[in-house]
């Protein structure tokens, strides 16, 4: 009886042994998996960020063509009121100049009877030429104004459509990008838990079965 016992002991002890050899294996095992996981992770993260890092350069070089776009648009259209305003004036200027040769036509006309009215209307007269060479002036250099707004305009408005054109591939790809990433670190995390898993399952096993050669042993 003594030396069943002894045997049975020897083989429990042995079982013991290579299930603890097992376990440790199998341990080394899972946690070479788990640093791999690990590391997979840490590296998705890492490429996740920049690719948000490059989505967010990407907006905001979006976001400064748009206002730039709509500083051009501002200015183009103070250039266009400047326009308005020269025309205004200079029109106002002609009719100012008509009404004075109007006026110098009859002071000349009743020359005999008004030098002196003559006098002043020719003055006017040369006064509203001179109203109307500078309307007509600032007119031009309105003009010219809004035709360079209007080119800067068309120039800022080219830029944010070839800009977008250009941006909206790369955009389409990084969000592919990161929803592939988003995936595999899913993917990584369920199998580090399934891992994790079988562990506390293998470590519940030796325990019982530590627990069944202490009774075994004790005669429990």
């Amino acid at each position: 009886i003594q030396k069943a016992f002894d045997d049975a002991a020897s083989d429990l002890r042995k079982k013991t042994a290579a299930n603890e050899a097992i376990l440790k294996e199998k341990e080394k095992t899972q946690a070479d998996i788990l640093a791999f996981l690990q590391e997979h992770v840490r590296q998705a993260e890492q490429e996740k960020t920049l690719i948000k890092q490059e989505m967010q350069a990407v907006t905001e070089k979006s976001e400064v063509y748009l206002k730039e776009k709509i500083e051009a648009e501002e200015k183009a259209a103070a250039a266009l009121k400047a326009q308005t305003d020269s025309e205004t004036k200079a029109e106002a200027a002609l009719n100012e100049k008509s009404e004075a040769e109007n006026k110098a036509q009859k002071a000349l006309t009743a020359q005999s009877e008004a030098e002196k009215a003559a006098a002043a209307a020719l003055k006017s007269q040369a006064d509203a030429e001179e109203k109307t060479r500078l309307a007509l002036k600032a007119q031009e250099e309105a003009e010219s104004k809004a035709e360079a707004a209007l080119n800067e305009k068309n120039e800022a408005e080219a830029g944010i459509v070839k800009l977008r054109e250009a941006d909206a591939g790369r955009i389409k790809q990084l969000a592919g990008e990161a929803g592939r990433l988003n995936d595999e670190l899913e993917n990584a995390m369920a199998l580090a838990e399934q891992n994790h898993t079988e562990k506390v399952s293998i470590e519940e096993k030796l325990t019982k079965l530590q627990e069944n050669w202490e009774k075994y042993v004790t005669g429990a």
